[in-house]
């Protein structure tokens, strides 16, 4: 792709990666974590997909397996907990719950209870987007912020007509009482949404004030809540939504939305990008693929680590790798997905 005016050229390559065969002594893996074992077996080129909510990281591997192919030590490694692999597109090997398990001669563990990252393996086509929505605010025209500390009483609310998300600030304590607060807002949000439809509203408070607002029934007219820390939802409403103030620190902005999404944020807003129409439609065509963000990521050589980031769609067994990279230069970048690859 050309460069744009930032000195960056963003690339999303895509392929397949070729199934490795290999012996390996299965004796290594004794006292090893579940988690560790199945990525040692995807380093040595077993295609595996899993969630760490289908295999955690308190399973311990106990007996040594016999088996040397990897294909079958796989089976004997998931077996005593439960587990199984099954085939999904592309070659790929699910890790997936095996309920039939507890009546294997006593072999299995009780079933997993149902998760939506193990039931997106299980039916990959529901698999949702690896990237949470998000906001650039330096450009968007959609996000306005309104100042509740600031704002006089009675001033009417008027908002651009292509606002779809209304963060209201409260910055200092209130001079007339919490209950009198929480009145206003309520208001400014009735106002608000008369003005847009299906408008979002968010909340940009500290926990120790939302708390003292929610004790004034304000949480059914709130979307989210916004800060700049992990999962900031007031205890007082525990259906609550974060969305996340994520400042530039000086990393790719697509590192930050995959961070957003692990930690649980159900809207990013970008702070100090201003980034240009190239760049947010690199984004969002990152955004239109159902994929899983590889752990670990593979290691590369030829390119600083944070300037590429490797996706995984297990529907159709496609790896995807998105790149940051200077207009204009030649380097070779250098990966490994599986031994000998």
């Amino acid at each position: 792709m050309r460069a744009y005016r930032h000195g960056l050229a963003l690339a999303l390559v895509v392929w397949c990666a070729p199934l490795a065969a290999e012996t390996i002594d299965g004796s290594k893996y004794l006292c090893w974590s579940l988690p560790d074992a199945l990525r040692d077996l995807r380093d040595h080129g077993l295609p595996l997909v899993f969630s760490n909510n289908v295999v955690r990281d308190e399973m311990q591997i106990t007996t040594i397996p016999k088996a040397a192919s990897p294909r079958r030590l796989l089976d004997q490694l998931l077996r005593p907990h439960g587990l199984k692999a099954r085939d999904g597109a592309g070659g790929r090997l699910l890790v997936v719950p095996d309920f039939a398990a507890d009546d294997d001669g006593g072999r299995g563990t009780t079933p997993l209870p149902w998760s939506p990252a193990s039931m997106a393996l299980q039916i990959p086509q529901e698999l949702p987007s690896v990237l949470p929505d998000w906001i650039d605010q330096g450009t968007s025209s959609i996000l306005t912020e309104v100042s509740v500390s600031r704002r006089s009483a009675g001033t009417p609310l008027e908002l651009p007509a292509a606002t779809r998300y209304l963060v209201l600030r409260l910055t200092t304590e209130p001079r007339a009482g919490w209950e009198q607060v929480a009145f206003d807002i309520k208001a400014l949000i009735v106002e608000a949404r008369a003005q847009v439809e299906a408008l979002q509203v968010g909340l940009d408070a500290s926990l120790e004030a939302a708390e003292k607002l929610l004790e004034h029934d304000l949480a059914p007219y709130l979307d989210a809540y916004v800060d700049r820390r992990a999962s900031a939802i007031p205890a007082g409403d525990p259906a609550g939504r974060w969305w996340w103030r994520a400042p530039n620190d000086g990393g790719t902005a697509l590192r930050t939305l995959l961070r957003g999404a692990a930690q649980g944020a159900a809207l990013v807003l970008l702070e100090g990008r201003d980034l240009d129409p190239l760049h947010r439609a690199f984004l969002e065509l990152i955004r239109t693929i159902p994929s899983i963000d590889l752990d670990p990521q593979p290691s590369v050589s030829g390119i600083a680590a944070d300037r590429v980031r490797f996706l995984y769609d297990p529907r159709n067994g496609s790896y995807y790798l998105a790149v940051y990279a200077e207009p204009g230069s030649s380097q070779a970048l250098r990966f490994s997905l599986a031994a000998g690859c």
